[in-house]
Order: structure tokens, then sequence, then C-alpha cells
């Protein structure tokens, strides 16, 4: 049986019965002019379906020809400067001139997919009503005003990712600068080849829609596709990674710790407000936002190591590596019973920690002597994490080392109390050499039988 169309583009009642010259004024491109009076009513299918992506909307402004309202289209449409956010938003401009007399207008409309499923489902069509954008009547439209209306209204409930053209890239720009997107994001990272680009996005658009209404105006939902094209941004939030999970989530609540992407993670060690979820069936779903809305959601901390989503072993060494995603259940919740010295380095070059290279070759011999002696194996455990590929949540740490620092975390049931009496040792950073930090270690876990620590 042949696969459906489902990704289908929008027929606006207004849209679809389009008799004019339409001008189209796509972002970075050259005004191009179509006369659809030779075309039949769905012509203007046929150009949205064309100009509709990569971000799943277009505005179309109703205006009289070289008009103030068609020159201000013309001007916003011809911007290319990628310091302009009109640019990231990646939005097809349209203009329909001298379109039967009607009043000039400006209305936002979107892609319709699955538009043969949904009834079958008992829903109506997503993103049904076109939006206008509404001055005061009479007005002229302020070029401020006008921006802000697409800045806005831009986005579809869910950007259903059309992939029959490999020239259409997912619109990074519009869903991770700040400038662009001033709320926040749900991106699904997701298997979309062949015919799983349909019943992929469709299963789980299902799942999601629910609440991508409900979030509407304070997360934006965009699938993205796992190609080459987007290779670069999945390794950078190191999700749609691991090929053995078919479609992951991450949600984050605001854009401005996200703008670095691609360059050092920021925001401290990392944005504590965003959140990953690596099984997209319904009630998984359901649980997440339940959780999401109760505040209850683990912080995804982002790691660069390839052993964290290859499933392969972290490096054979004695010293415990330690990753942004498991940083918490590591070093907080495991082995309760024994406290855990945790070694910070910056082991990229370019980061400026000229000792760390020779300090991890360091802390590795003293986790060897720690494993092999009698009286300490079994009573601390030694640690590392790399700042340069992983987020955490220490802020005992700068963001980048001049040279490792330890901090211990002392044994307890509690991981909140684990947290909360945890401290940086200065000592072992003023003598990060084997023999006096093997010192320092003999002589805490001598205290810690004394219940001094």
């Amino acid at each position: 049986m042949a696969m459906p169309t489902l990704l289908r583009a929008p027929r606006s009642r207004t849209a679809t019965t389009l008799a004019a010259a339409l001008c189209f004024l796509s972002c970075r491109s050259e005004l191009v002019e179509l006369d659809l009076l030779e075309r039949d009513a769905d012509g203007i299918t046929e150009v949205a379906e064309q100009y509709l992506e990569p971000g799943g909307a277009m505005v179309v402004g109703f205006v009289r020809r070289n008009s103030p309202k068609h020159k201000l289209l013309k001007r916003l449409a011809a911007i290319e400067s990628e310091d302009d956010p009109l640019t990231k938003l990646k939005l097809p401009i349209v203009a329909a001139i001298d379109w039967q007399g009607q009043e000039e207008s400006l209305m936002m409309m979107y892609r319709r997919p699955f538009q043969t499923l949904w009834p079958e489902a008992g829903w109506p069509n997503m993103d049904e009503d076109d939006v206008y954008f509404e001055p005061k009547k009479g007005s002229t439209w302020k070029e401020s005003a006008v921006r802000k209306f697409l800045l806005a209204n831009a986005f579809p409930t869910i950007n259903v990712r059309v992939m029959e053209r490999k020239d259409d890239v997912f619109p990074s720009g519009k869903y991770l600068d700040p400038r662009v997107n001033k709320v926040g994001a749900a991106l699904i990272f997701a298997n979309l080849t062949d015919d799983k680009a349909v019943t992929t996005q469709w299963a789980i658009s299902r799942v999601l829609r629910k609440h991508a209404e409900r979030y509407r105006g304070k997360i934006h939902f965009s699938f993205v596709e796992r190609t080459k094209n987007t290779r670069q941004l999945r390794q950078d939030v190191s999700m749609g990674v691991n090929p053995n999970v078919e479609a992951e989530m991450m949600v984050f609540e605001g854009t401005g710790s996200m703008e670095a992407v691609g360059g050092d993670l920021n925001y401290w060690h990392g944005d504590p407000k965003k959140y990953r979820l690596q099984n997209m069936t319904e009630a998984a779903v359901d649980e997440f936002f339940a959780k999401y809305d109760a505040g209850e959601l683990p912080t995804y901390w982002i790691s660069r190591e390839p052993w964290t989503y290859t499933g392969k072993s972290p490096p054979s060494e004695a010293t415990l590596r330690i990753a942004g995603v498991n940083f918490d259940k590591t070093v907080l919740e495991e082995d309760p019973k024994i406290g855990k010295l945790v070694a910070f380095f910056n082991d990229d070059p370019l980061d400026g920690c000229e000792m760390c290279a020779e300090g991890r070759k360091v802390w590795e011999e003293v986790a060897q002597h720690v494993k092999s002696h009698r009286g300490l194996a079994g009573k601390v455990v030694i640690a590392a994490l790399d700042q340069s590929k992983n987020e955490h949540p220490e802020t005992l740490v700068p963001q980048k080392v001049a040279q490792p620092l330890v901090v211990y975390y002392p044994p307890g049931p509690n991981p909140a109390k684990r947290w909360k009496k945890r401290r940086i040792l200065s000592r072992m950073a003023e003598r990060f050499f084997k023999d006096p930090l093997i010192e320092i270690i003999e002589d805490m876990v001598m205290d810690s039988d004394n219940d001094e620590l």
C-alpha cells in the first residue's frame, strides 16, 4: 500500500482562492513574482509546499502595489544580515498584490500536517486558524509592531519536518537563538528516514499534541531530523546521537543559556532548566510533563563524552570517570557509605589549564594506589570529570580551572545532606603530586574512622 501524503501544506479558505499576482519575498532571496491567474485555485498550495519549509509557517500580506505596507514587506524580506533576528527566523514573506479590493492585512499561515489522520483519530487538524496582525483600523503598519508579530507567531504548534528537500535544514537559529525564540523549546530528535518521516512524526505528534497546545507561546515544539546537516547541533547537545534511541526530547525553558551551542558550554556549568526524555510513549510523555509542571524533573546535564551515548565503556582506568549525564547519580546517590573525591579538569588545551594534562596522570596513579592499598580500598572513591566536555551542577569549581581542583563528597544516605556537606580541598590543589595526595587521603580515611569527617 502506498504511504499516504500526510505532510500537506495549509489550505486556508482565504489563501487557496487567491487569484492575483503573488510576490514571494523570502528572506535572503530575490523578489519572485508568480502570476497565478493562469493556474487553478490550488496554485497557492503548490507554492506553499515550496516555501513553508523549514519552519512550517509563512506570512501573507494582502497589500496594494507600492503602498507603504507593500514597501515595508519588501524591506523585511530583503534583510540578509545574520545579526537580524528575522534572518534566523527563516520565515517566507508573501505579498498578495491588489487582491479583489480587500483591505490591506497581514496573516500568519501554517503547514497543517496529517490532515487525513487527525479527523480519523478524533482530533481537528492542528493550526486550523490563521493568525492575523491586528493594528488599529486605518493605522499604518509600524515596522516594530510587524516584527513583534512575526517573531511571536512564526512557530506552529509542532513543527513537523518534511524531508523531501535536502536543502531544507532544521532552522536551529529559530529555536535556539534568544533574539528569535524568547521563551523555551521542546526539540524531538528522531530518525526520520524514509517512511519514518511520516510514521514516527505522526506517532509522536499524537502523544505530544495536547502538551504542545497547552504550552503554546511558552514552549515551541519541533522535530529535528538525524542527518549530516544536524550532526553538529546534535553533538553539541548530545541528543540524537545514540543510534539505539529512535527518538528523544530535550525541553529547555529559556534560550539565553543555549546561545553558545557549538562553542563553550555556558550558563556557569550548564543551564539547570533543561530536561531530557528518551521514552516517547504516551504514558512516559504524560508523566514527564506532570513532573515538569511540579518542578520534579532532574536537570539534563550535557556530556560530549562519546562513551556516554555510544554504548561503549568509559576509558579503562582506575579513576572513576564521571560525566554530566550521570553526575548526580554517581556522586550523590550511589555507594552512600563511601566518600568520593572528584577531581575537576579542563582537558581541552584551549581552556588554558596547563597543569591538567600532568594532573590527570598523577590522579590516575593515586587511584591505582587507593585501589591496591588494603587500608584505602573500599573506603574512598577516586573520580574525575572533564569540564571541557561535561556540564555539571558543582558551583564550588570555576568553569575553567588553571589547575585540577578536588571536591570531597562525604558518605551519607541522604543526597541533599551529602551535597550540603561537600567541600573543596584546597590543600590538594596546592600539593597536586602523588605522594602528598596519598598522604592527605590516608589522613582523611583515618579521621573518618573517628567520625571526624
